[in-house]
């Protein structure tokens, strides 16, 4: 990690002024993205020096979600929280931390919560799928869907979405083919190119699928921090 900083530095400095909330925060997802998590918690604990920045928290949750240690990542979401209670974005990083714990019900809770508040936020209902899937069953969630894109969710996730219910019913060809849609309207999605990946990996496509896997970590590793908060959209 030590000799990759110098690197993520000089990449990071071409669209952020050094010592600022802004590159700290993008070195910290850098870090993240290569493992380096005291590394990473070390520049989100910076970037939080500055009373105002809300988003460090959120990163700091998802870091320690990252690592399991969910005690941790719950304190840094709910402070989150207490600091804009209209942002969707704490919510929808509950409903991560729920996911992750196996309390698909509160998980759901957490997800509707943070699409009330933004019907835009794609990666929450994007998330729901397979939950209400196992919990409520497919004709239910295809139902769910149906009145997602009544508030205009965009087609891409939708398509995503009735991918992912293929793929539970083990229709692989059907849900690569509804993955490649949602694609086609929003490529820069990385949680499309590893679904893709893994309905292709599942149908036995195994060039195919390193390729789409492939695409699906270069696109996370730089996701810009604007897709981050809700307020800046």
């Amino acid at each position: 990690p030590e000799k990759a900083v110098p690197h993520f530095e000089a990449a990071i400095s071409q669209d952020a002024v050094p010592g600022t909330k802004e590159f700290d925060e993008q070195l910290g997802l850098d870090l993240q993205a290569i493992n380096a998590y005291d590394m990473a918690a070390q520049k989100y604990q910076q970037a939080r020096a500055d009373q105002n920045n809300e988003t460090s928290y959120i990163l700091l949750g998802m870091l320690y979600l990252d690592q399991r240690q969910f005690d941790k990542a719950e304190t840094y979401f709910r402070a989150y929280i207490a600091m804009d209670p209209y942002n969707a974005d704490g919510y929808n990083a509950l409903g991560d931390l729920y996911q992750a714990r196996g309390d698909a019900k509160q998980a759901i809770a957490e997800y509707q919560h943070a699409y009330t508040l933004d019907p835009r936020l794609d990666q929450t209902a994007h998330a729901l799928t397979p939950l209400w899937s196992d919990q409520y069953g497919t004709q239910t969630a295809t139902t769910d869907l149906k009145g997602l894109v009544g508030y205009k969710l965009g087609f891409g996730t939708m398509f995503a979405n009735l991918a992912a219910i293929d793929a539970q019913s083990g229709q692989f060809s059907q849900a690569i083919a509804l993955d490649q849609k949602a694609i086609n309207w929003q490529q820069q999605m990385p949680d499309f190119w590893r679904m893709l990946g893994e309905y292709q990996l599942a149908a036995g496509l195994r060039d195919q699928a390193a390729a789409s896997l492939q695409k699906a970590r270069d696109l996370s590793i730089r996701r810009p921090l604007r897709d981050l908060s809700v307020k800046e959209r």
